[in-house]
C-alpha cells in the first residue's frame, strides 16, 4: 500500500512503501528515482524479516515535484524527512547509481540515522566519461525522449539479458514535458554532485558493489570509491550491466542478506 507525506521544504506530497517488520532498510534508486525499482528487493528482504522503505522520489511517478530546487542534498533530505516521518531510529541505506550519491549524502548529513551503506553502481564524483556521457544523454532526452528510454535500456543491460527479455525494448509511453524537465534536473543534480572531500570524513560500515561492465558508471569509479572510504568492501561481478540488482537479483540479494548479518547484534 502507498503512503504519503508532506516535505518540510515546500510541501510537495511524497509517495513511499514500507513493507515488513525488523531492522530497517532504506532503499534509494538511480535516476529513474522510482520505488518500483526495487520490487524484487524488496519481496526477498521482507521475506527474511527486514523492514523495507522504498520511495519515488519527488517529481517521479506518485510523488509531486514540489518548488525546491533539485540537488543530491535535497533528495537526500527528503529520504531523511522519511525516516522521521516513519519513526525510524536508524536504517540500512542501500542507494543504486545516483541513489548512492544521496545515500552518501545522507550519510555525510545524519550519520547516527545510518546502520551502513551499500553502495551499488555508484561514484564519489563523476569523471570526463560521465560528464560526455550524460550530456550526450540529456541532448537526446530533449529530441527525442522515447529514443532516450530505449537507448536506456541497451545502456543499462548486458546484450544477452535483453534478447531474453525482449519487453524491454518495447516503446515506451509518452513523456510529459514535466517529466522531461525533472529528468534533465537530475541528470544536472548528478553532475553535479562531487562527495570526494566528504567521503574521507565517514565512518560508516560501507560495502560497495559493481559490475565490471557497466557501461554508465565505470567500475574504475567504484575503485576510486573503495580507496576513499577506510574501511569499505568492495565486491564485484564480472557481467551484470548497471541494473545488476535486476539482471543478478538472487547473487545481489545474497550479498545484501549476508552483509545485513554482520550487524545482528548491532543496536
Amino acid at each position: 500500500m502507498t503512503s504519503y507525506f508532506m516535505s518540510n521544504v515546500d510541501g510537495a506530497t511524497l509517495a513511499f512503501e514500507r513493507e515488513g517488520e525488523g531492522t530497517a532498510v532504506l532503499l534509494m534508486s538511480g535516476l529513474g528515482g522510482s520505488a518500483a525499482f526495487w520490487k524484487g528487493v524488496s519481496a526477498t528482504l521482507t521475506a527474511q524479516g527486514y523492514q523495507v522503505i522504498r520511495m519515488d522520489q519527488r517529481g517521479i511517478g506518485q510523488s509531486e515535484r514540489g518548488t525546491a530546487a533539485v540537488s543530491i542534498a535535497q533528495l537526500a533530505d527528503d529520504f531523511h524527512q522519511l525516516l522521521q516521518h516513519c519513526g525510524v531510529e536508524r536504517a540500512h541505506v542501500v542507494g543504486h547509481s545516483t541513489g548512492g550519491c544521496i545515500a552518501q549524502q545522507l550519510a555525510f548529513d545524519q550519520p547516527e540515522k545510518v546502520r551502513s551503506l551499500v553502495l551499488g553502481a555508484t561514484w564519489a564524483g563523476p569523471n570526463a566519461y560521465m560528464q560526455q556521457l550524460f550530456a550526450l544523454r540529456a541532448q537526446l532526452l530533449r529530441l527525442d525522449p522515447q529514443c532516450y528510454e530505449q537507448q536506456g535500456v541497451y545502456l543499462s543491460y548486458p546484450a544477452e539479458w535483453i534478447w531474453e527479455h525482449d519487453a524491454l525494448v518495447a516503446a515506451g509511453k509518452k513523456w510529459e514535458s514535466q517529466h522531461i524537465q525533472t529528468v534533465q534536473e537530475r541528470i544536472a543534480a548528478l553532475l553535479q554532485f562531487d562527495g570526494r572531500d566528504q567521503a574521507a570524513a565517514l565512518s560508516v560500515p560501507s560495502l560497495i558493489l559493481s559490475a565490471e561492465d557497466d557501461a554508465v558508471v565505470p567500475h574504475a569509479l567504484q575503485q576510486e570509491l573503495k580507496t576513499l572510504l577506510a574501511g569499505s568492501v568492495l565486491t564485484q561481478w564480472v557481467r551484470g550491466g548497471h541494473f545488476f540488482p535486476i539482471t543478478l537479483s538472487h547473487s545481489y540479494n545474497d550479498t545484501l542478506l549476508s552483509w545485513f548479518s554482520r550487524f545482528t547484534h548491532d543496536k
